[in-house]
C-alpha cells in the first residue's frame, strides 16, 4: 500500500483499476457532515465493509484527506460563460474560441465542478453556425472540468421568428380589443 497527501502527484496518474482510500476526511451521510473513511475505485465510490469483508483487501492508495471534506464533483448544466469568456460571442479564430473555452473548463475544476454544459444564449443564426460546432465533447482532467457538449435537443428545431407582437397575439387569436387594451397598457408603462 502507498500512502500519499490528498494533493500528491501520484494522484494525477492513470489510476484505473485501484483500490484508494480516503483517510482522515468528512464527509456528507445523512444530512450531516461526519469523519469516515471513503473507498473508490475507478472513478466510483464503493462500499468499503464489501472491500473488506468480501475481499479481504486493503488500498492500493490512502490519501491522507488532512480533515479536508471530500465530495463528489458539482455539474453545471448551464453555464453561458465564465472567467471573462462568453460562449455566445463571435471569435475570429475557432482557436480562439477554443481557449476561451479551456479557460471556462480549467476555472470552473478549480471551484469544484467537474464537468458542465456549455450554453449559447439567444443569438443570429450566424453566431450558432460558428459556435455549436466548437462545443463538443471533452473528458475531464485534472486540467479542466469535462465538456458535456452540445445538449440533446435538435438542433433542426432552431428557428429564427421573424413575427411582431401583433403577429403572434393574432396567430393565438387575440381579439382586436384584446389586443387594443394590450398595447395601450403596454404604451402607459413604457411611457412611465
Amino acid at each position: 500500500m502507498v500512502r500519499v497527501r490528498f494533493n500528491a502527484q501520484e494522484l494525477q496518474n492513470d489510476l484505473t483499476g485501484k483500490l484508494i482510500q480516503f483517510v482522515n476526511v468528512k464527509v456528507l451521510r445523512d444530512g450531516k457532515i461526519t469523519w469516515d473513511h471513503l473507498w473508490v475505485r475507478d472513478g466510483k465510490i464503493i462500499d468499503g465493509a464489501a472491500v473488506f469483508y468480501d475481499e479481504k483487501r486493503k488500498a492500493d492508495i490512502e490519501v491522507d484527506c488532512e480533515g479536508y471534506i471530500l465530495s463528489p464533483g458539482f455539474i453545471d448544466i448551464q453555464i453561458n460563460g465564465g472567467f471573462g469568456v462568453d460562449f455566445s460571442t463571435l471569435p475570429s479564430t475557432d482557436m480562439e474560441y477554443q481557449r476561451g473555452v479551456e479557460k471556462v473548463s480549467r476555472g470552473l475544476l478549480s471551484h469544484g465542478v467537474t464537468s458542465f454544459a456549455p450554453t449559447v444564449i439567444t443569438s443570429p443564426p450566424e453566431v450558432y453556425a460558428r459556435v455549436l460546432p466548437l462545443l463538443h465533447r471533452r473528458d475531464g482532467s485534472a486540467k479542466g472540468a469535462a465538456i458535456l457538449g452540445k445538449s440533446s435537443c435538435n438542433s433542426n428545431l432552431v428557428f429564427i421568428y421573424t413575427y411582431t407582437l401583433k403577429d403572434l397575439l393574432f396567430r393565438i387569436n387575440c381579439s382586436s380589443s384584446m389586443l387594443s387594451f394590450i398595447f395601450s397598457s403596454f404604451y402607459v408603462l413604457y411611457s412611465l
